[in-house]
């Protein structure tokens, strides 16, 4: 008798199956309902609908998927649509996050210091082998772009920041003459900077001296831009 009722199952689900395959079209529900003639398939209830979650990997090694697949990227935690060849993002969850990224100073000369900060974000990962950590601080030998990687909750962001390294200008020094006898004078003239600081206290280009012994004088001659 229990294998006559489990035959009854059997056939009884068999049949509904093929009713629900052969109408026009079909309702899931936890209660009966005329679906929507405009749908192939409604359904009604206190649950939602799960759609297949996987990697970028697992999704990548889907075999020629169908236009309008559509799945949840557990990498991107993005539902993702497949369409014109190409996986396309419908929503994410990551939507709207941003980092940013600053260099305090963002110009400094050759041979000098400046800190990148970044925000916005849990951790953060640098390139250029700088690592991890908000902040840090670098010498850059050439002008130089950085990108730092934001990571929170699961979601990424990526932002970059520019160092402009300006070069030292090179100073000349010239006496003229450069060898006087005593109580004589003799101007020197420097070249190479916009402005210019003796060891003396002047501070132009020119400055002519009388010295009472052989003497050596420095000059220290800085950039437009800063640079010394």
């Amino acid at each position: 008798m229990r294998k006559l009722r489990t035959l009854v199952l059997i056939i009884s689900s068999m049949l509904m199956l093929n009713l629900q395959i052969y109408a026009q079209n079909l309702g899931i529900g936890t209660s009966s309902f005329n679906p929507d003639s405009s749908a192939l398939v409604e359904m009604r209830g206190n649950k939602g609908l799960l759609i297949p979650r996987m990697t970028t990997a697992e999704r990548n090694a889907i075999s020629n998927p169908a236009q309008s697949l559509m799945i949840y990227n557990l990498s991107t935690k993005c539902l993702e649509i497949f369409e014109d060849n190409v996986w396309n993002t419908i929503w994410c969850s990551c939507s709207g996050f941003s980092i940013t990224a600053s260099a305090t100073p963002s110009s400094v000369c050759t041979g000098s210091n400046t800190t990148l900060s970044a925000s916005g974000a849990s951790t953060y990962s640098w390139s250029h082998s700088l690592g991890s950590g908000s902040s840090k601080t670098v010498t850059p030998t050439a002008t130089t772009t950085y990108t730092v990687t934001g990571t929170s909750s699961g979601c990424t962001a990526t932002a970059t920041v520019s160092v402009t390294v300006n070069p030292l200008p090179t100073v000349l020094a010239s006496a003229s003459p450069s060898t006087i006898n005593s109580g004589q004078s003799s101007v020197l003239t420097a070249s190479g900077a916009s402005t210019y600081s003796w060891n003396t206290g002047g501070n132009t280009a020119s400055i002519t001296v009388s010295p009472t012994s052989t003497t050596t004088y420095t000059v220290t001659g800085t950039s437009t831009l800063g640079c010394t």
